[in-house]
């Protein structure tokens, strides 16, 4: 995440990710599937902007239908870090979303990170990464993994986090569907496979910085469950399946990314797939 002071506010901007391996290793007692995933933080970005107020918390929301109310992550985290630091401050957060919701970009969880961060240094509690983490594992299994970002792996439900190591700048061009997608809908349909796939060469082959080898070993076991979900996957899929050096769906979908050569073969993708309206189209890269 970026962090900005403007005058008396403070502005922070909350990177979308994309899994360039999703593997479910089984199903837990507590419902929840094992997990094995690999994270990337890409430059689409949510922004966040905290205000100082005497003692009402108001989350206001812009460029999404989504509200600031209970339920939202943004104020969910405002609500426990006063919770767990025993304060009763105010604070305003206006919230401006690029990320389109239900997309597999975690754009929630990562509003949710931005927050806890946020309030940890506006109110000056002093809490180290790995407690935020832990805080945020409360909230959604996707949320600690942005406090160890650009690039990691993720197990159990997705909070137990390693960080690892991203050589070059992969760029990609995202196609976000208007139809979304439940995360629960998809899990409820997804197999948990007798062979799990490896993460390693995946992993391997980014770190040593070989973006075709990554392109070839993209995968995500819930495409299989997310198609019948969305047909609109099967068909960005279909459509994108000649171009870049891998596509896939990200997390539960709704979203599909394609990895590109060049950042310019992204641009000039993305200036393609605009005119077809398939969907939102984002060209990014992914963060440092």
């Amino acid at each position: 995440m970026i962090v900005e002071t403007h005058g008396d506010d403070l502005v922070i901007k909350a990177p979308a990710k994309v899994n360039l391996h999703l593997e479910i290793l089984g199903k837990r007692p507590d419902g929840y599937h094992e997990l094995e995933t690999l994270f990337l933080s890409v430059s689409l970005y949510d922004t966040l902007i905290f205000k100082q107020q005497p003692a009402e918390v108001s989350v206001r929301v812009r460029g999404s239908s989504l509200d600031g109310g209970r339920d939202n992550l943004v104020t969910r985290a405002i609500h426990l870090v006063r919770q767990e630091a025993g304060i009763s401050h105010g604070i305003s957060v206006e919230l401006t979303k690029e990320i389109p919701a239900a997309a597999g970009l975690a754009g929630g969880s990562s509003d949710a990170a931005a927050t806890l961060a946020g309030l940890n240094q506006w109110w000056n509690l002093g809490w180290s990464p790995e407690r935020l983490a832990a805080l945020g594992a409360q909230l959604g299994s996707d949320i600690p993994f942005f406090f160890h970002t650009p690039t990691a792996v993720a197990r159990g439900r997705g909070e137990q986090v390693e960080p690892c190591r991203c050589k070059t700048p992969l760029d990609f061009v995202i196609v976000s569907p208007e139809e979304g997608l439940s995360t629960a809908d998809v899990y409820r349909r997804v197999v948990v496979p007798p062979k799990p796939v490896s993460i390693e060469p995946i992993r391997s082959a980014l770190e040593q910085g070989d973006r075709r080898e990554v392109g070839k070993l993209l995968f995500n076991r819930l495409e299989e469950a997310s198609v019948p979900l969305c047909p609109a996957v099967a068909k960005i899929k279909h459509r994108v399946g000649q171009d870049g050096i891998g596509q896939l769906m990200s997390g539960s979908g709704s979203s599909v990314f394609v990895l590109m050569d060049s950042p310019q073969a992204a641009e000039r993708l993305g200036k393609q797939l605009i005119a077809e309206r398939l969907g939102r189209i984002y060209v990014v890269q992914s963060s440092s």
